[in-house]
């Protein structure tokens, strides 16, 4: 299991948008987060320390979607960044979609 885990984890870290669209490459991101979940579960009640995997996780996720973006997206990601409070990765998300829709239009 240990092996699995570090072969996903580096699946995790190495991925990048390269030729996809936002959206192709956040649901791969998705995607693996989903498989890590699988192999290290959350606890399984509406507790205090849900909430705290939870908030754990968060930033690191926040952090590999950014990390994986083209370079075309390095002052979006600056902007993200310096957001206070920083958002989740489903807010970071829907702002860089907005600003990939207006470089389509």
């Amino acid at each position: 299991m240990l092996q699995e885990l570090f072969y996903l984890h580096r699946k995790i870290a190495t991925l990048t948008q390269g030729e996809s669209s936002m959206s192709v490459y956040f649901s791969r991101l998705r995607e693996l987060w989903n498989e890590f979940g699988a192999l290290v579960p959350p606890p399984s009640c509406p507790c205090l320390e849900f909430k705290q995997y939870s908030e754990h996780f968060q930033p690191y996720k926040l952090w590999q979607l950014l990390m994986g973006l083209n370079e075309s997206y390095d002052q979006d990601r600056s902007q993200v960044l310096m957001t206070i409070p920083l958002p989740n990765v489903n807010q970071a998300y829907a702002m860089i979609i907005n600003v990939e829709s207006q470089r389509r239009n």
